[in-house]
C-alpha cells in the first residue's frame, strides 16, 4: 500500500493491521503487552505464526514450484516409458529372440529358434517359427523394412531347427525311394504359376514397387492354376497405405470371391471359396423369399381393402 508521506508507515486515523505499523504509531516503540496496541499486537502475532507455519510466502512458492517441477518430471518419466515401451515392441528381425509371439498376416506367430542371417539379404533375419491357427512349424523370413510387432513373450528354450539339404544332390538323393513321405517337417508352400508369376512372387517390396509403377499398377499376379474345377489368381499389391499384401480371387461358379492369403493352399483357399459361395447363394435365396413373401402379402392386402 503507498504511503502517502515519505518514510511514514502510519497516520492518524489509520487502523494498523501489522505490527510494523503497531511499532510506529506507538513512536517506535513496542507497546506494552496490556495496552490496546499490545494486546493487537499480540493477536497479529499469533496469527501471523499460524498462518507461517508452513514457512515464509516466498518458502511456500518455492515448494509449490519445486512440487510442480516433481509433477512434471514424473509425467515426462511416464511418457518416455510408455514410448519405450511401444519403440520396444517393435524389433527389428535380428533382435527377436525364442518366444516372442508377434503377428504375421493375420496369423500370430511364435519364434523358436535365434534368428539367423540372410547372406544375400542385408539386415534380414530368417527364423524357425509355428503358426499359432495349424501348430505347422517352418522358415520365416523378415525383412529390415517389415519389422515385427511383438504382443507378448513367452518363455521358451530355442529349438534346433532342421538343416537345409545340400544344394548340389548326392546321387544317393537322387535314387528313387521306398520310404513314405515324412509330415513332420513342413514344407515350403509353392503356388503353380507362370515364370512371371513366380518372379513376381520372389520379388522384395523395393523391386516390386518399382515394377508396379513401371507398368502403371499396384498389383502383381503371383499364381494361378485350376483346383478340383474352380479357377483361382493369387495377386500381390504394395501400397503405401496397406503395405505389402496378397490375395486370392477365385471364381466359383461366376462369381468372384477374395479371400485373404495367410499361407494356406490353393486346395484350403478353393474349399473356404466354396464355402463362402454358398453361404452367399443361400442367403441370396433368403432374401428372395423374404421379397416374394412381402409382394403376396402387399397384394392380398390390397385386394382386401379394395384399394
Amino acid at each position: 500500500m503507498p504511503q502517502p508521506y515519505p518514510g511514514q508507515q502510519w497516520k492518524h486515523g489509520w487502523i494498523p493491521l501489522t505490527p510494523g505499523a503497531i511499532r510506529s504509531k506507538n513512536h517506535g516503540r513496542k507497546p506494552g503487552p496490556k495496552s490496546k496496541l499490545g494486546r493487537r499486537l499480540s493477536r497479529l502475532s499469533s496469527s501471523s505464526r499460524d498462518r507461517d507455519s508452513g514457512g515464509s510466502p516466498s518458502q511456500q512458492m518455492d515448494a509449490a514450484i519445486r512440487n510442480r517441477a516433481a509433477q512434471r518430471r514424473a509425467r515426462d518419466s511416464a511418457s518416455n516409458r510408455r514410448q519405450a515401451e511401444a519403440e520396444h515392441k517393435t524389433t527389428t528381425p535380428l533382435a527377436l529372440r525364442p518366444g516372442d509371439v508377434f503377428e504375421l498376416n493375420g496369423v500370430e506367430v511364435t519364434v523358436l529358434s535365434r534368428p539367423e542371417r540372410v547372406p544375400d539379404k542385408p539386415g534380414a533375419g530368417r527364423f524357425w517359427a509355428r503358426r499359432a491357427d495349424t501348430g505347422r512349424e517352418g522358415w520365416v523370413t523378415l525383412p529390415r523394412s517389415n519389422p515385427a510387432q511383438v504382443t507378448r513373450r513367452e518363455n521358451l528354450r530355442p529349438v534346433t531347427p532342421p538343416k537345409r539339404r545340400a544344394s548340389q544332390p548326392t546321387p544317393r538323393q537322387t535314387a528313387p525311394s521306398t520310404r513314405p513321405p515324412r509330415t513332420d517337417r513342413p514344407r515350403k508352400l509353392e503356388v503353380p504359376g507362370t515364370e512371371e508369376d513366380r518372379q513376381n512372387a520372389a520379388l522384395s517390396p523395393a523391386a516390386f514397387r518399382r515394377k508396379a509403377r513401371r507398368l502403371g499398377t499396384t498389383e502383381l499376379r503371383t499364381g494361378s492354376g485350376t483346383t478340383d474345377g474352380v479357377r483361382w489368381e493369387r495377386i500381390r499389391s504394395n501400397t503405401v497405405t496397406s503395405g505389402d499384401q496378397s490375395r486370392y480371387e477365385v471364381t466359383v461358379n461366376g462369381e468372384r470371391i477374395t479371400i485373404r492369403d495367410t499361407g494356406q493352399s490353393p486346395a484350403e483357399v478353393v474349399a473356404q471359396a466354396k464355402r463362402e459361395a454358398a453361404q452367399r447363394q443361400r442367403r441370396r435365396a433368403e432374401q428372395n423369399r423374404l421379397q416374394e413373401y412381402n409382394y403376396r402379402t402387399t397384394v392380398r392386402e390390397i385386394l382386401r381393402t379394395g384399394g
